[in-house]
């Protein structure tokens, strides 16, 4: 199996911590795209896996039995389908991953929709990660049905959070981990720059000239 399919620590973190993680780099082996696995571990076991890496604006797409990923990004959205359902001794996963680059800071609007994989036995959630240092920005992950948050994010399964980020590269992360019965689970994002100070002081004084001009 691929190192880069096992569990990442930083990716893992996001659904289960809130402090600060330890600095990773992109060149540590987090795999950007979609992965999706099911492991049996009853009698006779089994196990089956399925990723569609890249590091390019685009759509990558994994699918095994019990768990799909659908992951989309480019330089202003992002979205994520995947389905995780877990139980009678077979483990489901779905992994999404988006690298961003802004060049100025920005923000970022996301609503998501988890409660269906929410409960004992399942792990599920998403977080916005800065790829030079490690540390998770923004994020909400359940693990056994407890809520953990990171940032200002509500603790509300399904919803919507609203922030900006500095310049920089960030990963984008969706996951669940499902060992009970779990469903879908998805996001929305939008990546808005956020005007330079000065910027609207520049416009209005601009307008205000064209204005005299006119007159």
């Amino acid at each position: 199996m691929d190192p880069r399919n096992s569990p990442s620590p930083v990716i893992l973190a996001v659904l289960t911590s809130a402090v600060a993680l330890p600095a990773m780099s992109a060149s540590a082996g987090i795999a950007t795209g979609a992965y999706a696995s099911w492991t049996n571990t009853g009698t006779g076991g089994g196990f089956l896996e399925d990723s569609d890496y890249g590091s390019a604006p685009g759509q990558y797409v994994a699918s095994v039995t019990d768990a799909s990923a659908n992951i989309s990004w480019s330089a202003s959205t992002s979205t994520f389908t995947g389905f995780a359902d877990g139980g009678n001794e077979v483990t489901a996963r779905s992994q999404g991953v988006a690298i961003l680059t802004f060049g100025t800071e920005t923000s970022i609007s996301i609503t998501y929709g988890m409660s269906q994989l929410v409960g004992s036995g399942n792990q599920v959630g998403w977080g916005m990660i800065d790829a030079g240092t490690g540390e998770s920005v923004f994020g909400l992950s359940f693990d056994n049905g407890s809520a953990i948050t990171i940032g200002d994010v509500g603790t509300d399964a399904n919803g919507s959070f609203t922030g900006s980020v500095s310049a920089g590269t960030y990963w984008l992360v969706m996951l669940a981990e499902c060992s009970e019965a779990g469903g879908y689970f998805a996001y929305d994002a939008t990546f808005t720059s956020v005007p330079a100070p000065g910027a609207f002081v520049l416009l209005a004084g601009s307008g205000l000239a064209a204005l005299r001009r006119r007159r």
